[in-house]
């Protein structure tokens, strides 16, 4: 019984220990715009953050879509990350935009890409 109870314990401070940890890291907000610029398909696209992909789906000619990240910084300084989109599908064949974002703790960027 005690040892179960010593167990318990040692988890819950763990546990406890881990989430201080997670809220001290400071955090920059992404919000990635990905816009279709076909004119008569529709695309499949791709969304990556360095390289891991974040989102995938479709866009009709001309629409868009908003997604927003919340990225760590871990240093207390900035972070460059590389943001890019893909798509196959539409009237132009395969196409991507890439572009890279230097953000600051507690800070919002905006990156806006066109497929």
């Amino acid at each position: 019984m005690i040892v179960a109870i010593v167990v318990v314990a040692t988890i819950i401070i763990i546990a406890v220990i881990a989430l201080v940890i997670i809220n001290l890291q400071n955090h920059a907000t992404l919000v990635v715009n990905v816009t279709s610029h076909q004119y008569g398909n529709t695309i499949n696209y791709r969304l990556f953050i360095d390289g891991k992909l974040k989102e995938n789906g479709s866009l009709n000619p001309g629409d868009s879509v908003q997604f927003t990240f919340s990225i760590p910084i871990w240093d207390n300084s900035s972070r460059t990350v590389n943001v890019y989109a893909d798509s196959t599908g539409g009237g132009f064949g395969p196409t991507s935009d890439a572009q890279n974002v230097v953000l600051e703790k507690d800070t919002t960027n905006t990156v806006s890409l066109s497929i």
